[in-house]
């Protein structure tokens, strides 16, 4: 029994090691391929898109590609105006107990509860 149960520690060691194995590899390919991304500039991407790929070249996606940024980026300087209404409707809204009620109203308060229907504008 004790054979049995020091392969079994054994095994579920050997299983452990070979999870930190695969994520140091992982990390490491990892890397190598940060590193080779990390060496093309983006003239050389899009050189390599122009010269690859046919749709690119037949209608100048790239160039679009530019000038949408250019306008994207222009249009941060803008004024914007933001408006949002939202209307509900609640079947069931909280109320307080009659007791209660009563008792402050005798007191002079007000109690009106909740309405059912909500609206909210922002601008």
């Amino acid at each position: 029994m004790t054979v049995m149960m020091s392969r079994l520690i054994f095994l579920m060691l050997f299983e452990d090691v070979l999870k930190v194995l695969k994520v140091l590899l992982a990390a490491v390919f990892l890397g190598a391929l940060v590193q080779a991304a990390s060496a093309l500039t983006l003239d050389e991407c899009q050189a390599a898109a122009r010269a690859n790929h046919p749709l690119l070249k037949r209608y100048d996606m790239i160039k679009q590609t530019t000038e949408y940024s250019v306008k994207n980026v222009r249009s941060g300087y803008y004024p914007q105006l933001l408006f949002s209404a939202q209307a509900s409707y609640q079947s069931d809204v909280t109320t307080l107990p009659d007791a209660l009620v009563t008792m402050l109203e005798a007191n002079g308060y007000d109690v009106k509860g909740l309405d059912k229907d909500q609206y909210r504008i922002a601008l």
